[in-house]
């Protein structure tokens, strides 16, 4: 079975913050794997630079990941770039703000 069979790959859960800086949110995110036919289990910490207006951006990972079958670990880092492609996801909404503020 090879690595772009859907079979292959399990969810992967990402989670974390990020900031406006000027024109370029910069997000920090961690993120988990379990392979749904092997026994390895990712993990990596990313970083992206994504343009306000375009949503296109940069981005770095680094991961760690461990063979629960073979007791094997693997290292790998990987950087790039990324591009909208398809209708944009809003962010927020514009009331978001001031429910949020109702609801604490």
């Amino acid at each position: 079975m090879l690595p772009d069979d859907p079979a292959y790959k399990g969810p992967f859960l990402m989670g974390g913050s990020g900031v406006l800086v000027g024109d370029t949110i910069e997000f920090t995110l961690t993120g988990s794997q379990k392979h749904m036919v092997s026994g390895w289990r990712d993990r990596a910490v990313m970083h992206l630079i994504v343009d306000k207006t375009t949503l296109n951006g940069t981005f770095y990972a680094i991961r760690r990941d461990f063979n629960t079958n073979t007791q094997e670990w693997s290292q790998n880092f990987t950087s790039g770039t990324f591009t909208l492609t398809g209708p944009t996801i809003p962010l927020a909404t514009p009331n978001l703000a001031p429910l949020q503020l109702l609801l604490e």
